[in-house]
């Protein structure tokens, strides 16, 4: 079962305001109660590390265990410096300057319509990885089999309204649940990694060698070895 977020995929717009992070996590939380636990374990990866690290801010007695994926508590200028690295390495391969032109066009909104924005993101997508091999382009082809590669264009452009302000550091000190920030070894996410590990009180990291923005689907084996010690501890 594939779940599209609140106001996203098939179902109507909802205003502004209704994208917000704290909207998010109380989403999660009416989950967790039509669930009928007390406490659940939160695994978010990327933008849904954001609404974990609000999430669990908010509720701290809901959340038992706690895994951030290749997230961050707020995009700065070190943290836009260190994914341009990350890219680099790839500046030789066929399809970077493809990827780099597509990316820049999404993020200045220069789309006519849905379709086209997804074209775009699909074309930018490699640049999440730490290498674009077999197993990369297996998992965007069964991505956008699924129509799961792209996000819903209104959250993300919501989204990129709130990511140059949002600012979660002062969320974190409220976290009450063991934690686990778990990043690519080739992560651009790393340079700012000790933001979230200075100030969620129990914390731990793990890092997936070989690995860039998707460790878990780049390198299954070393990111649930890293990942399941921790949820079933």
């Amino acid at each position: 079962m594939l779940l599209d977020p609140a106001g996203a995929g098939g179902s109507d717009p909802w205003p502004e305001e209704a994208y917000s992070l704290a909207r998010c996590a109380d989403d999660v939380d009416d989950l967790r109660a039509s669930l009928g636990e007390e406490r659940i374990d939160y695994l978010g990866h990327s933008a849904g590390g954001f609404v974990g690290m609000r999430f669990a801010a908010l509720y701290p007695g809901s959340v038992r265990r706690l895994v951030l994926v290749g997230t961050f508590a707020r995009f700065s200028d070190e943290l836009r410096q260190s994914i341009y690295r990350q890219a680099a390495p790839n500046a030789g391969q066929p399809w970077f300057a493809d990827a780099v032109a597509a990316a820049q066009r999404r993020g200045a909104r220069d789309y006519a319509d849905d379709q086209e924005f997804e074209e775009l993101y699909v074309r930018a997508f490699p640049l999440m990885f730490g290498r674009y091999g077999e197993r990369e382009r297996a998992l965007l082809d069964r991505l956008r089999a699924a129509r799961e590669a792209t996000p819903d264009r209104r959250t993300l452009e919501s989204f990129n309204d709130q990511v140059t302000s949002f600012d979660l550091r002062p969320d974190l000190e409220r976290i009450q649940a063991p934690t686990l920030v778990v990043n690519g070894e080739l992560e651009g996410n790393r340079a700012v990694e000790h933001e979230l590990l200075d100030r969620i009180p129990d914390v731990r990291l793990a890092v997936v060698e070989g690995a860039g923005h998707f460790s878990f689907a780049e390198q299954p084996a070393r990111f649930r070895a890293a990942v399941l010690p921790f949820l079933s501890g």
